[in-house]
């Protein structure tokens, strides 16, 4: 959900930052910059409750690291901090958060794909030619290397031009690295 600072007019992007940082930044933890509509719609999309996520962000304190290797920045903000209500905060912070993930989680799950697996077809011969597009006029970006037998598929689909259907290929190892369309006359049935 990062988001660039929108930038006015043709302005170089760096003289925007530049500009926007020299405005706008007064603390450290002013870099961090939320675009709310984008937090909106990935809430929306995930399930979660948006109430429920901006009361952890309104109880929490504004934290961020520059680079790995550099040290956490933290706003300690008193109110936030208080010891007075802090227990309680922090449990609804802590329940809120796991009620997101979990929201989260259950909505991923929800989520159907066919099983990935690999699979091949065998070449009638060596040095079949590889198409660009799924066409026998369009360019042959390689042929098939000696002593490949057979040649890793995806999906099969009829010729943009002409007779036929092509087989959509895939092969790589370390000398080799081909991808592309192979009409169906080069593969066994």
């Amino acid at each position: 959900m990062d988001r660039s600072v929108i930038t006015p007019g043709n302005l170089p992007r760096e003289q925007v930052h530049k500009q926007y940082i020299d405005e706008n930044v007064k603390d450290p933890t002013d870099f961090i910059v939320l675009d709310h509509n984008d937090i909106e719609m990935e809430l929306m999309k995930s399930g979660m409750d948006s109430i429920t996520f901006w009361n952890v962000w309104r109880l929490t304190p504004e934290v961020y690291q520059r680079r790995p290797e550099s040290e956490w920045i933290i706003k300690r903000e008193l109110r936030k901090l208080d010891d007075k209500g802090i227990k309680e905060r922090a449990e609804y912070v802590l329940d809120a958060t796991i009620s997101l993930f979990i929201t989260a989680d259950q909505k991923n799950a929800g989520v159907r794909d066919a099983e990935y697996r690999r699979y091949y077809v065998r070449l009638r011969e060596t040095g079949v030619p590889v198409h660009e597009k799924a066409d026998k006029n369009s360019n042959v970006v390689a042929r098939t290397p000696q002593g490949v037998e057979k040649i890793f598929v995806d999906f099969i689909v009829p010729a943009l031009k002409g007779e036929g259907r092509f087989w959509q290929v895939v092969h790589f190892d370390e000398k080799f690295y081909i991808q592309g369309y192979i009409h169906e006359d080069a593969a066994e049935d």
